[in-house]
């Protein structure tokens, strides 16, 4: 099974950490805002099994690009890639109601 290297672009880290500070400061809840984070990784490691199996995004940007959505696995969130050869490249992570347009310009 042939699986992926994950790289994680700095918007994309960014995005991960406003989520994860908005989780906090909504919730006020240490425990909530890590459960997202140990979501995150594990959605990565999900990921690298099936990056290059997933189909480009029906969203005319997504399309443009060659962008796919992952969706986490427990939480109301998703993470926005393009696929290199074995290199899956994480551009954005976002809330379920952010708009995909929005994010992409």
């Amino acid at each position: 099974m042939e699986t992926y290297r994950i790289e994680i672009t700095p918007d994309a880290e960014a995005d991960v950490e406003n989520c994860y500070r908005y989780i906090l400061e909504t919730y006020h809840s240490w425990d909530t805002a890590d459960a997202f984070l140990d979501d995150y990784g594990e959605t990565l490691e999900k990921l690298r099994l099936v990056a290059g199996r997933l189909k480009i995004g029906d969203h005319p940007l997504m399309q443009a690009r060659g962008i796919r959505r992952w969706n986490f696995l427990k939480h109301d969130y998703f993470m926005l890639y393009t696929v290199r050869e074995d290199l899956a490249i994480i551009l954005a992570v976002a809330h379920f109601r952010k708009d995909i347009g929005n994010i992409l310009k």
